[in-house]
This record gives structure tokens, sequence and C-alpha cells, in this order.
């Protein structure tokens, strides 16, 4: 009987080890975008997403529910936490420029300039 709860423990260990590396490498979370703006060439129009960085592949998702609304590479930068995720974008072109989570990572598109932007949250 011991033997078996030590072999159900090791098991469950194993299997919460397993799972951390694959919870580390996408950071989603919710934004709301209060106008229409440009990610990658893609209009997203105002409104509720989920917001996915994939470390793997180094991009950022806007998401409708399951749907990939539009895709643009970038990169993580951290920051103090935050009372609320945000956004920044262009005032000329209302191109996505970053995304900050309230956990402190910043989502910076690659491509965008750093030019005068409006900050949103």
């Amino acid at each position: 009987m011991i033997k078996l709860l030590k072999r159900a423990v090791v098991l469950l260990v194993l299997c919460a080890v397993a799972s951390v590396p694959s919870a580390a490498n996408t950071i989603i979370n919710k934004v709301t975008f209060k106008r229409d703006v440009t990610v990658g060439g893609t209009v997203v129009k105002k409104g509720a997403y989920k917001v996915a960085f994939d470390e793997k592949t180094g991009e950022l998702s806007i998401l409708k529910g399951e749907k990939t609304v539009a895709k643009a590479p970038a990169r993580i930068e951290k920051l103090k936490n935050l009372p609320e995720d945000s956004y920044s974008f262009r005032s000329d072109d209302k191109a996505l420029m970053s995304v900050a989570f309230k956990d402190g990572n910043l989502a910076v598109i690659q491509g965008a300039a750093e030019s005068a932007g409006e900050r949103s949250q």
C-alpha cells in the first residue's frame, strides 16, 4: 500500500513538472481596444479580445474567441506590475505598438516605430 502511494506521489510530481514548461511559453491576457487598431497590417475592430504572446514563435496574436484575428512578430520586455492591461498605438495610422500586461510583461511589436503614440488602458 505504501509503495502504491509513493508511486502515485511520484507520478503527480512528474506531471506537475512536465506541465510547467508548456505553460511558461505563452502569455495570455484580455485587452479591450477602445478604437480600431492595426496589427501586422490587419485592422482589428474595437472591442474585447484575448492577446497571446508565444515565446517559441515570438508572435503576438489577437484572438476573438478561439479565432486568430491578427498576428505580428513581437518581443517581451519586463516592466513593473501594472494595475491593469493596456496598449499603445501610433496616432497617425493606429498601428498597435505594444501591449502591457498586468503581470509586468510588455509585448513590443517589432517594426512598430516608437514615435508619437497614444496609450490607452
